[in-house]
């Protein structure tokens, strides 16, 4: 998945909750229900979810 402009509309609300030194909680509103969208968007503007194995990088990873 991925943000295209021809692509189906897709409307995400986010809002900041807390910020920390080098991430910040988030609430995300969706208005349409898209695969992935809350991933998809939040990667598009640059502050993928943490761990996100598709869309983010992987922190913390376990051996």
């Amino acid at each position: 998945m991925m943000v295209f402009s021809k692509g189906k509309p897709a409307h995400t609300h986010i809002t900041r909750l807390k910020l920390f030194e080098d991430k910040s909680l988030v609430c995300a509103d969706i208005s349409t229900g898209r695969k992935h969208q809350i991933r998809v968007h939040l990667a598009n503007i640059g502050y993928p979810i943490m761990n996100d194995p598709l869309y983010g990088l992987v922190r913390n990873k376990k051996a």
